[in-house]
């Protein structure tokens, strides 16, 4: 069923390391970001995962928090 939501996500990639989504999400929680999803996966020895916000605005704030860690 389409509710007719609009969610924005943010691509992270790096290496894949234990617990590095449990760190993307504690950092981003610390910060006041509500997340409405997150989906990763690991290729080789790198992981992708997309996270999805509430809004351009708190999207781009991930972006900068994500970039300082």
């Amino acid at each position: 069923m389409y509710l007719g939501v609009n969610l924005f996500s943010v691509r992270v990639e790096g290496s894949d390391k234990p617990g590095r989504c449990a760190q993307l999400a504690r950092v981003l929680a610390e910060k006041g970001l509500n997340l409405r999803g997150l989906s990763a996966s690991n290729i080789g020895r790198k992981f992708v995962a997309y996270v999805a916000l509430d809004n351009a605005a708190d999207a781009a704030k991930a972006v900068r928090v994500l970039k300082a860690i």
